[in-house]
C-alpha cells in the first residue's frame, strides 16, 4: 500500500509525499500525480522519506521522474540502492 499526498509551497513548487511501498499497482498513481504537478509548470520535490520499499517498476518511474527535473529527497539508504547507481544524491 502507498499513500500518496500533495503539498503546494510558495509559488510554483509542491511537495509530492509517499509513505509505504513504491511497487506494483500504486507506481502508476504516484507517476501520474506527479505528471500533474508537472504538466502545470510546477517545480516537483518527491518526498520518499517514509518509503520502506521500491520494486524495479518504481525505480524506473523515480529515475524517470528525476530526469524530468523532479527532486527526490528523504529517501533511506536502502531505497537509495533501489533506485540505483544515480541515487538521489
Amino acid at each position: 500500500m502507498l499513500r500518496i499526498s500533495s503539498t503546494a509551497e510558495a509559488g510554483s513548487r509542491v511537495t509530492v509525499k509517499a509513505e509505504g511501498s513504491l511497487l506494483g499497482d500504486w507506481v502508476p498513481p504516484l507517476h501520474a500525480e506527479c505528471v500533474r504537478h508537472l504538466d502545470a509548470a510546477r517545480l516537483v520535490e518527491l518526498d520518499l522519506a517514509d518509503v520502506r520499499f521500491v520494486d524495479r517498476d518504481g525505480a524506473a518511474m523515480v529515475r524517470g521522474l528525476m530526469a524530468r527535473g523532479v527532486n527526490v529527497t528523504g529517501a533511506s539508504a536502502l531505497v537509495n540502492a533501489l533506485l540505483g547507481p544515480s541515487g538521489t544524491s
